[in-house]
């Protein structure tokens, strides 16, 4: 019985320790917010942060499996490395300025576009 309960402990602490799950990093959605959110001015400024506020990760990720990104996420992730660049904020406004202006996978439109006119930057 020892052995079991033994087993059974260690195969949940290397299956907790193995596992990675795509979250989101509370610093890169605070300066995606600092560059692109504006909660005082126009009424479309107003409304893009309520979106925002609303769907939080989903800025970066899929709304309806957070273990996945959305293109947005995927370009960001690209340039940006979750355990390095956590505290570098002039990186990540960097990473945020260039996939600004990265165009959109299969569309005509970049991000930017897509940010300009109040929508979010990952979805379709």
């Amino acid at each position: 019985m020892r052995k079991a309960v033994l087993v059974l402990m260690c195969g949940c602490l290397v299956f907790a320790v193995s596992t990675r799950p795509a979250s989101a990093i509370k610093p890169f959605f605070d300066e995606f917010n600092a560059k692109y959110v504006k909660k005082e001015g126009t009424d479309a400024e107003k409304e893009f942060a309520k979106k925002v506020d609303m769907v939080k990760c989903a800025v970066c990720h899929d709304p309806k499996d957070k273990k996945k990104r959305n293109d947005y996420g995927k370009a960001l992730d690209k340039l940006l490395d979750k355990k390095e660049d956590i505290k570098n904020k002039p990186k990540i406004q960097k990473s945020l300025d260039t996939v600004f202006d990265e165009k959109v996978p299969g569309k005509e439109e970049t991000f930017g576009d897509r940010i300009k006119a109040g929508k979010l930057p990952g979805e379709g």
